[in-house]
């Protein structure tokens, strides 16, 4: 038996080819069916048209067969009559009106909000969940704004004070803006693929700043990326600087210093911040706040003997509260006379 590609798994790009091939091939075969049925009704009608001679009368034949005088119409009634014309054909207009109206409007809105692609690589992207992985379009090959934002995002200062950025809203100096509708934006904006353009027909702004993971942006996997080698190389430089790490609760305080350290830096650089907790939050600790950073280590006592003996230290975990950033909010503007 054959087997319908893609259907099993959802895989919609073997399955959408596989689906148009076999609905063309269909509709092919019923609009064939439809012509022999006409040539054959065609042939059927010429062929018998013998037995149903007598039965074939015209208007003159009628006439002549019946020679009754034809009824005048009085003008009241041929008046009634024209007004009843007139009413239906007003309700027909107005009604073909309104039904080719409602399917151009579902026209339209497939064309402006279905994903005309399920094989373009910002949709494969997108449904695979890639991070680290952010689509950049852009109409003219040779330009390359996917690197130009790159370049923006890593040359931030991470040791300042409040430097780290958005990568939504930035002007891409030597990039010309694409040219593109606010319904294939809308599309572009669907399947997470950035674009370059202008906004107001002045102002110049990447958009949207965002990873193929739904749950990411790009600036903050860049900046995380950096406080990971940052906390690295930090924690490795206090085995390289001391004389050794010893196994107990100064060694451990030793490694937590050096995550400090950096976990404040970030702080103040805009990456992390304090979160204001919820109602919930708040009644189940009694704090209004969490820090924007929680360092914890396994106890010392904890650690097995096996580990001691391998020198595989207490593991610390790190949570960590993003700064995050404002993109877009709705304002209400409530006017009185």
């Amino acid at each position: 038996a054959a087997t319908m590609p893609g259907a099993a798994g959802m895989d919609m790009a073997a399955f959408a080819p596989y689906y148009i091939e076999r609905l063309s091939t269909a509709y092919n075969g019923g609009f064939a069916v439809a012509c022999v049925s006409l040539i054959l009704s065609v042939l059927i009608y010429y062929g018998c048209r013998s037995w149903f001679k007598h039965a074939v009368v015209n208007a003159k034949q009628a006439k002549a067969a019946n020679p009754a005088a034809e009824v005048e119409l009085t003008p009241a009634q041929t008046k009634s009559r024209i007004g009843a014309l007139i009413f239906v054909f007003a309700v027909v207009i107005f009604f073909w009106m309104a039904f080719h109206q409602n399917g151009a409007t579902m026209t339209f809105f497939a064309r402006d909000y279905t994903a005309s692609s399920v094989t373009d690589v910002g949709y494969i992207c997108q449904k695979n969940g890639y991070r680290r992985t952010y689509v950049v379009y852009h109409n003219n090959p040779f330009y390359y704004p996917e690197v130009a934002i790159l370049a923006y995002a890593l040359h931030v200062n991470y040791a300042g004070i409040n430097t780290t950025i958005t990568t939504k809203f930035k002007d891409l100096f030597g990039i010309p803006t694409v040219p593109i509708t606010s319904s294939e934006l809308t599309v572009l904006t669907g399947k997470r693929i950035n674009t370059f353009t202008l906004v107001g027909n002045q102002s110049r702004t990447f958009r949207e700043g965002v990873d193929s993971n739904a749950s990411w942006f790009m600036d903050d996997l860049i900046n995380l990326d950096n406080f990971r080698e940052e906390l690295q190389v930090a924690v490795y430089n206090v085995f390289l600087q001391n004389k050794k790490v010893p196994y107990n609760t100064n060694g451990v305080n030793m490694l937590r210093n050096a995550m400090v350290k950096i976990c404040d830096r970030y702080v103040k650089n805009g990456c992390l911040s304090d979160r204001e907790l919820t109602e919930a939050e708040q009644a189940a600790t009694g704090m209004e706040t969490e820090p924007a950073y929680i360092i914890n280590f396994t106890d010392v006592a904890d650690m097995t003997v096996s580990d001691r003996a391998q020198r595989i230290g207490p593991p610390a975990q790190i949570k960590l509260n993003l700064a995050g950033a404002i993109h877009s909010l709705s304002i209400n503007v409530e006017a009185y006379a």
